[in-house]
């Protein structure tokens, strides 16, 4: 069994899992589809490429190859009349020259335009140190990215979390976007572990492409505490794109900030499953200390709109009646520094159960938090949510979607 092989192979088997087969041959059917179309390869291009949001003028382009090759990208944004090409160089070594991982940040575009890319792949016959024989041919897979900042400066996100390994979920949710979307959010525990590479390709990085053809928008990847878990979870910055090397950050779109907050694993470091293996307490400690000089920075007291994503939300109490006992002291830190920040709205994940809270005495901000994981849990609130948002002047509204498409929770957030 070759590498293609065994990854639909693999696929396959967990979309059969994940799924129960009462009446829904049609939704499986769509599902198989859809994820097939993410994996099955273009030529060399085993994995095909999603697009990350770095920075308010750079995006980053991700995917694997089947073998070692060389990666390169051409970019435009006058419709295609004119391509500039990207790559990566380090002490002056293209980085993407002979790797299966290839990761191309676009330094430069205008969020103001589409984006439209050409990612190109070639393996070698050989490669030798002082000769490079290429393959005859390149492979190479196209797509466009809709306005990051329209001309109007309305900016629109959606939010998926808590999927673990739910292929379905997906096709499911993504049928229900309506519209041009700034950007998305994967806001944590999209798996369940990370234990290898095909596990990673089929469940991570599959659908994030899949989702940014669906969608045409970047998206900015947020750790959730299960991919902290698996002895591959050590790798998993090998296959993302990160501002500046890091998985948390933030970004500026017209009149909102965006930050993006990793609040790490949800136990204390002794516990006896991380076996003395992680340390979370140093990791946050730094963080907060840079969420800190952010929120007294210019460009979070300036923007009209400041929004914060985490995947364990700060308060453990929910409008279901959900509460997350762990109360960690570290994230009751990152807590004390948004209190008093004048964030306009918090959107969370991990619990499984979804929110649509407003501020109150001990948490000075509403709170949204997005449902899941499965799509045939008996109760409601727990099944998978869209979480739509769109800031439109001096506007913030939020809609929650059921995998039906019904609005479970909808509500405008004032700015400052």
């Amino acid at each position: 069994m070759n590498r293609r092989e065994f990854l639909m192979a693999s696929m396959g088997a967990t979309i059969a899992s994940t799924m129960k087969l009462d009446g829904q041959t049609n939704a499986v059917s769509s599902v198989v589809t859809g994820t097939r179309e993410m994996l099955d390869p273009q030529g060399l291009i085993s994995v095909k490429p999603h697009a990350q949001l770095i920075s308010e003028t750079e995006m980053g382009l991700v995917w694997m190859t089947s073998e070692e090759a060389e990666g390169w990208v051409e970019w435009s944004q006058d419709g295609g009349t004119s391509w500039q090409r990207a790559w990566n160089e380090r002490d002056g070594l293209l980085v993407d020259a002979c790797d299966r991982i290839h990761k191309i940040i676009v330094s430069g575009y205008s969020p103001a335009k589409p984006f439209r890319y050409r990612i190109h792949s070639r393996a070698f016959k050989s490669f030798g140190p002082y000769r490079v024989d290429r393959a005859d041919q390149e492979s190479i897979c196209e797509g466009e990215i809709n306005a990051v900042l329209p001309a109007d400066g309305t900016i629109s996100f959606a939010m998926f979390n808590d999927v673990h390994n739910n292929l379905d979920v997906y096709p499911t949710l993504c049928k229900h976007i309506d519209g041009a979307l700034s950007f998305t959010v994967f806001n944590g525990d999209i798996m369940n572990h990370i234990d290898d590479e095909p596990g990673l390709c089929k469940c991570l990085l599959a659908p994030l492409a899949y989702v940014t053809k669906k969608t045409h928008a970047p998206m900015w990847y947020l750790r959730g505490n299960h991919e902290t878990r698996g002895k591959f979870a050590r790798h998993l910055r090998d296959y993302v794109a990160l501002q500046n090397g890091r998985y948390y950050g933030a970004v500026t779109l017209g009149n909102a900030r965006f930050v993006f907050v990793d609040t790490g694993e949800d136990k204390t470091d002794d516990h006896k499953e991380y076996s003395g293996l992680v340390d979370f307490e140093h990791y946050v400690a730094y963080q907060t200390q840079w969420l800190t000089e952010e929120v007294s920075s210019p460009a979070w007291k300036d923007a009209k709109f400041r929004v914060v994503f985490m995947h364990i939300p700060p308060d453990g109490v929910c409008a279901s009646g959900r509460v997350w006992t762990q109360r960690l002291s570290r994230l009751r830190k990152l807590h004390a520094v948004l209190e008093k920040a004048g964030v306009t709205l918090l959107l969370g994940a991990h619990l499984h159960n979804r929110a649509c809270d407003e501020a109150r005495p001990e948490r000075p901000y509403p709170m949204v938090v997005g449902g899941g994981p499965k799509l045939n849990d008996k109760h409601e609130w727990a099944r998978p949510t869209l979480t739509l948002c769109t800031i439109q002047g001096d506007h913030l509204t939020v809609k929650q979607l059921s995998s039906e498409g019904k609005v479970l929770a909808e509500k405008d957030v004032a700015a400052g």
